[in-house]
């Protein structure tokens, strides 16, 4: 029975891996696993290349924050159905059809994730003049897919939840 639950253990530990976005999907630990001491490359001279107005800047500001807020909920609803899944692994008898619907709904939650930080770029970019969104797509690409996915981190707040896991 012992060897029962610590395989069981052992599968659920390797579900909860297999459950995590992979790294270079825009939500993996990005270059330099600096958190967020990390330096954005030239961030303070593309805002100021962009020439933002007060307007421009407080909209961004707004969402910034309700997209960190989304962010925070979804990420509270993850752990929340991560631990509810170690639970169903450690039952006595494990119900496999139980199991993969946590998985599917941890999967969706992540996708949600996602789609919010698609969404927060789209109406970035909805925000900006066509000359200011040249410059944007211009630092892009100058910033390289590197630099792009660990924007696309922190945007999302990934990097919190990595944090938060490193210290349990």
């Amino acid at each position: 029975m012992k060897k029962l639950v610590a395989v069981l253990f052992m599968a659920a530990m390797a579900t909860l891996a297999f459950a995590q976005p992979e790294p270079g999907m825009g939500m993996g630990k990005g270059p330099g696993h600096g958190d967020s001491e990390r330096p954005m490359h030239g961030r303070k001279e593309l805002m100021a290349k962009l020439k933002l107005t007060d307007d421009q800047e407080a909209q961004m500001q707004k969402m910034r924050i309700d997209l960190e807020k989304k962010q925070t909920a979804l990420q509270a609803k993850i752990r929340i159905a991560r631990l509810e899944m170690q639970e169903l692994f450690s039952a006595v008898n494990p119900d496999k059809a139980t199991i993969e619907k946590k998985i599917k709904e941890v999967s969706d939650l992540q996708y949600q994730e996602k789609l919010n930080g698609l969404d927060h770029l789209f109406s970035v970019k909805a925000i900006l003049s066509p000359e200011q969104q040249k410059i944007w797509k211009d630092h892009m690409k100058q910033a390289g897919p590197e630099m792009h996915e660990w924007m696309m981190e922190r945007m999302m707040g990934r990097r919190t939840e990595q944090r938060m896991e490193r210290e349990e």
